[in-house]
């Protein structure tokens, strides 16, 4: 109280109906953040000539993101995700990600286009698919991120991460807007965050891809050429709580 309480509808889905915002009461998150090519996160982004890479420098910005949500609800579940860091939909303007930080999440113009999603439960994968337009698949997964050594393992995926993250500084916390694709509609969707986050060299944690994997994730992660590879930073928050509104479908 008072960040978590607020009003709430109901979303129907096939999982049955979902109160929205969704809510997070105990979590923990890890964001490995990596510059790669703009040209290869430009091939993995919708094919619609408004969505496109934010430019640091010349490279892009990808954003693999861990949560542990051990009390939500829509209940208890492990989730993996992998952004790319993208301009205003609309006006897009060199380095206004930089500005964006400045702004109220609501009146974001940057987000992140979620290219691969995948979760532990059902209800979780069908409301990332019908309310936030997000490409979700469901697997198996442990994390364990409430720690100085990280770690997440999903053989289902080929894909762990493991590492300790060094000492880090207090960092604003990292409300998001997110983007995602339902039917030929852009979705977004308003992430707010409530806790301490902490910003952290990447050198300690490293990720590794099981040489036979084959899913999406896998795929998008040797095409932005991750695999294997360091972060350039991490973004952590052993503990926090965070709420995501219904997805707005914008007209275009």
């Amino acid at each position: 109280y008072p960040f978590l309480t607020l009003p709430t509808s109901a979303f129907p889905t096939a999982a049955g109906p979902v109160d929205v915002p969704v809510r997070y009461y105990d979590s923990s998150a890890a964001h490995l953040c990596f510059a790669v090519s703009a040209d290869a996160a430009r091939t993995l982004l919708p094919d619609v000539t408004w969505v496109t890479p934010s430019r640091l420098a010349r490279r892009a910005l990808a954003v693999l993101s861990l949560y542990e949500h051990r009390c939500t609800t829509i209940g208890p579940y492990t989730e993996i995700a992998l952004s790319v860091l993208v301009d205003d939909l609309w006006r897009p303007r060199p380095y206004d990600v930089a500005a964006d930080l400045l702004r109220r999440v609501d009146l974001r113009r940057t987000g992140r286009y979620v290219l691969s999603l995948a979760v532990t439960s059902e209800e979780a994968r069908i409301v990332a698919q019908e309310i936030w337009g997000q490409p979700a698949v469901r697997t198996a997964a442990e994390a364990d991120l409430m720690g100085r050594h990280i770690t997440f393992r999903s053989p289902g995926l080929g894909l762990a991460v493991e590492g300790r993250i060094g000492p880090g500084v207090r960092c604003l916390e990292a409300d998001w807007v997110l983007y995602g694709r339902r039917s030929d509609s852009t979705v977004r969707t308003l992430v707010r965050v409530h806790g301490r986050q902490r910003l952290h060299p990447g050198g300690g944690v490293r990720l590794r891809l099981d040489s036979a994997a084959a899913g999406t994730l896998a795929g998008q992660l040797r095409a932005l050429g991750i695999d294997g590879t360091r972060p350039l930073f991490v973004l952590s928050c052993p503990q926090l709580m965070l709420h995501r509104s219904a997805g707005a479908v914008l007209p275009r």
